[in-house]
């Protein structure tokens, strides 16, 4: 329920996208992207990351997420990734 308030409250996909995608539901932030009409982000959480190239590319925008102070977004794409470690340090820190 908080989750959903969340949601309903700020319509910010960055703010619940950590949640979503450790609970293993990646497809439910490429729908939250496609509400809020941002369709590139939309479309990059619908690949495949257990493939090599979209792996990487989750990594690079982590690191990228991290620099500009994102933490929530960077370790959901560090868990996307596959780098739990990273994800749990920059959720500690």
């Amino acid at each position: 329920a908080a989750l959903v308030n969340t949601w309903n409250q700020f319509k910010v996909v960055d703010n619940v996208a950590l949640y979503y995608i450790a609970m293993g539901n990646k497809s439910k932030v490429s729908k939250l992207y496609g509400i809020v009409g941002d369709l590139s982000r939309s479309n990059f959480f619908v690949h495949d990351f257990k493939q090599e190239k979209w792996r990487k590319s989750a990594l690079i925008n982590a690191y990228s997420s991290l620099s500009h102070q994102n933490y929530e977004m960077a370790a959901a794409l560090f868990i996307l990734g596959g780098d739990i470690t990273s994800a749990i340090s920059v959720i500690v820190n």
